[in-house]
């Protein structure tokens, strides 16, 4: 506790019930839980209605009440009910805050007013100008030279306040801090705010006990007032930060590798990175979709450039869908961030991870190979598991698109899940398996001379399962609002040899009748690569076998 004077808060409202005290005050309602509190809460309010210096005030109680009455004033001033006077002096050990803020008057008016406030409550602060336009930077120092320090941005704009706090080196709180305008700036919600319009003030008590009480922290806050109301967000860092600064501690040796195809478990490491403001990653809606026979989710992702884009994905269950459209979402993004000269290495199939010779593409060609589909990326529990990924992917593509044989038909095996919800849109059980391949994929009818297809790294029965569903997919993105979750549909190819019957003994054969396979490590920035470390492109540059 403070050694200078204390009073009862001129703003607060204070209530005792027979549960404990309740505290109103500019920033919410605190709870203070506990039995036979009215008496000295009562107490304690007909003594601070002037300045008393606390050893003063608790001077007449024996020495046991005494603790027990500076625990309740401790717990009695953290929630708002009891300040500091104004004037009191400050403290050894207590928090130093730096305040620093823009030429616009309504951040000086809140780096003013919080600068009071703060002082109020005990710590030393200084309050200066200095900063972006909108802001009020600054640091707070805990307790001793050897305390914490915390750095923090507050954000005002013309509807809410946005506090960051960021722990670590000065180095890498500057880089949160312009991370979080950044964000803003980008989500178009960082307006100028109305210099007469003090509507902030409500916060400004919880934030200055929100510093004082900041040791460490690393959080995001949106603060609004139209209607009063405090949300908790996720700042994802998606420019690198300074030397030591907020690096991914290495996974067990003796974990297992997860399987990023998996959606239930993109689902689980992306849940702390998906945010509709403060993330690249919205977070995934089913507004305006239609669901059944599969759950569809949509993710908005913000790319480098600014622009927005939705993609979609699907799953038998809600959950599985959302990890498909974050999945989707990290690998668009990735793709927006590469560099305008993007250096790869030649892939081969029995190392796909390993460098081999340096190749260097401009970006615009990985683009237009993008949209021509001689290239594709994936995710993997590991390097090597996602370049061989985005390769099967290509290469299916491929053989699609030019009618590599043989194929032969085959029956769809009635146990397939989903073969009876597929019965209800489509007559007919014939399918096409592809043979000579060093993958599986099956292409299934879905109208005269289109299909679709199920591909597989592992075999034709996964292949069959990935099919059907691609199949009701097709189906359900005939549905208003569902077209953006339609697959891709093929010309039907012809069963028999084919017009290019040969073998394939690996993926590298089936790719270099196209070009030179080459691959290209993605990154999505510190937060996203800590969470997802294994994302690659594979593309075809002129060349080939």
């Amino acid at each position: 506790m403070s050694a200078g004077s204390l009073q009862w808060s001129a703003t607060a409202v204070v209530t005792t019930h027979d549960w404990g005290v309740l505290v109103h005050d500019e920033g919410g309602a605190h709870q203070l839980k506990g039995t036979g509190l009215g008496a000295p809460v009562d107490w304690l309010r007909s003594r601070l209605g002037t300045p008393v210096p606390e050893e003063q005030l608790l001077a007449p109680l024996p020495p046991a009440a005494r603790d027990r009455m500076r625990r309740l004033l401790e717990a009695l001033t953290t929630r708002g009910a009891v300040v500091a006077a104004p004037g009191a002096p400050v403290p050894s050990g207590a928090a130093r805050v730096r305040l620093a803020h823009g030429g616009d008057p309504a951040s000086a008016a809140l780096a003013g007013r919080l600068g009071e406030r703060l002082r109020a409550a005990g710590a030393a602060r200084t309050v200066g100008a200095g900063t972006a336009p909108g802001c009020v930077d600054g640091t707070v120092h805990h307790g001793t030279s050897t305390g914490t320090e915390t750095g923090l941005r507050v954000v005002v704009t013309g509807e809410q306040l946005w506090l960051g706090l960021f722990p670590g080196t000065g180095s890498s709180r500057g880089t949160g801090a312009a991370e979080l305008l950044r964000h803003l700036q980008r989500a178009g919600v960082a307006s100028d705010p109305d210099p007469d319009d003090r509507s902030w003030e409500a916060w400004v008590p919880w934030l200055s006990r929100t510093l004082l009480t900041a040791a460490g922290s690393d959080r995001c806050v949106r603060l609004g007032w139209d209607p009063y109301r405090m949300d908790e967000h996720r700042l994802v860092h998606e420019r690198p930060g300074p030397a030591g600064g907020r690096v991914p501690a290495p996974a067990a040796p003796d974990r297992p590798e997860e399987d990023l195809a998996d959606p239930l478990v993109l689902s689980r490491r992306c849940a702390p990175l998906v945010d509709d403001v403060t993330s690249p990653l919205g977070v995934p809606t089913e507004s305006g979709l239609r669901q059944l026979p599969l759950q569809l989710s949509a993710c908005r992702v913000r790319l480098d450039d600014g622009s927005l884009r939705t993609v979609t994905g699907h799953g038998w269950s809600l959950e599985e869908a959302r990890g498909r459209a974050v999945g989707e979402a990290v690998l668009e993004h990735a793709l927006s961030r590469l560099p305008p000269e993007v250096t790869a290495h030649r892939f081969r199939d029995a190392a796909p991870s390993a460098p081999g010779e340096p190749v260097r593409v401009a970006r615009g060609d990985v683009e237009r190979r993008l949209a021509e589909g001689r290239a594709a990326a994936a995710l993997g529990a590991t390097a090597a598991g996602s370049v061989r990924a985005a390769a099967v992917r290509l290469a299916a593509h491929l053989v699609l698109q030019h009618g590599w044989g043989p194929w032969r038909t085959a029956a769809l095996p009635p146990a397939t899940p989903g073969a009876d919800l597929l019965a209800l849109h489509q007559d007919g059980d014939e399918l096409l398996v592809a043979t000579g391949l060093p993958f599986a994929l099956v292409a299934l009818p879905v109208a005269p001379g289109t299909v679709v297809a199920g591909v597989s790294a592992h075999d034709d029965r996964e292949a069959v399962r990935n099919a059907v569903v691609q199949a009701l997919l097709h189906h359900q993105g005939q549905d208003p609002g569902n077209e953006g979750a339609a697959p891709r549909t093929w010309a039907a190819p012809v069963p028999g040899p084919g017009p290019h019957s040969r073998a394939a003994a690996d993926l590298d054969a089936v790719l270099g009748e196209h070009g030179t396979p080459v691959v290209v490590p993605l990154c999505g920035g510190p937060d996203l690569d800590a969470a997802l470390p294994h994302r690659s492109l594979v593309l075809l540059v002129p060349g080939g076998a």
